[in-house]
Formats: structure tokens, C-alpha cells, sequence
């Protein structure tokens, strides 16, 4: 499945509660090169990209070729990882 349609499922479908999600993604600079946010602070999903509002309130843009992997927070369950090329 692609990472587009997870994210959208997450969004849209009723049954998912997308509060219980993390999405980590490549930041270089960041601790291990890795950021990871709660799925609920995404504001929009594009064709191939998503923003988010950080903690300082601005908006971030995030490439899908950046996204590592999605997991549910509370199991540590991964929903969706990239895969190795």
C-alpha cells in the first residue's frame, strides 16, 4: 500500500483513530537523522507530500521520499515502512 493511502485512510476512515499514530521521517541534523511526529499534527496530504505544524506553530513540508515509517504509538505496531532500495 502506498504511503499516500495510509495516510489518507488514517485521516478519513472512521475506525482509524489517528491520534494513535507517529509518522518518523528523515531530518538531517536531528538526533540519528530521524524526526518523528504525532500523525495528528498533520494538516494536509498532498499527491506526494504532507505538512505538518510544529511546535513552535509553523508549518512544515515534508516530501513522501522522506517518510521512514509509520507506527501505532501504543503497540509500537509499524503500519507502513519504506522500503530498502
Amino acid at each position: 500500500m502506498k504511503l499516500r493511502d495510509v495516510l489518507n485512510r488514517m485521516r478519513w476512515n472512521p475506525e482509524e483513530r489517528g491520534q494513535a499514530y507517529e509518522v518518523t521521517y528523515l531530518h538531517r541534523g536531528a538526533l540519528q537523522n530521524k524526526r518523528t511526529i504525532p500523525f495528528s499534527s498533520i494538516k494536509e496530504i498532498h499527491s506526494s507530500w504532507f505538512t505538518y505544524t510544529d511546535p513552535e506553530g509553523g508549518d512544515v513540508l515534508i516530501p513522501f521520499h522522506r517518510v521512514l515509517e509509520v507506527r501505532e504509538i501504543e503497540s509500537g505496531k509499524l503500519v507502513w515502512k519504506k522500503r530498502a532500495l
